[in-house]
């Protein structure tokens, strides 16, 4: 086994791109969103729920890099195009969020 100290690089590691990075995750949302729904997921509940959480979790990306972004650079403006997308991501997702457990208690009842 290594000793720890052989585990810490020797030279730092450059910041990271962050402003590339909030663009590709914005880009790969917008063309998921964009993207029609695959025809085995029409009527199919679990599909539906995958299909939005994998939604919701390029949102959640989205919304953690933007907080390091301010943080690394609190003076520099940052893209309002993706808080517009989490904004209105999040009121879409507090308006399906009680459609889906919805969708979870009707399966439930059914599985009984």
């Amino acid at each position: 086994m290594k000793p720890r100290s052989a585990l810490v690089p020797t030279q730092p590691r450059p910041a990271p791109d962050l402003d590339a990075a909030l663009t590709l995750v914005i880009g790969e949302y917008e063309r998921f969103m964009a993207a029609a729904a695959p025809a085995e997921e029409d009527g199919d509940a679990k599909a539906f729920i995958a299909r939005h959480n994998a939604a919701r979790a390029a949102l959640v990306h989205l919304d953690q890099l933007l907080k390091v972004a301010r943080l690394l650079n609190p003076d520099q403006p940052r893209d309002t195009g993706a808080a517009a997308i989490l904004a209105e991501a999040r009121q879409a997702l507090a308006l399906t969020h009680s459609a889906e457990e919805e969708t979870e208690a009707d399966e439930s009842k059914q599985d009984e």
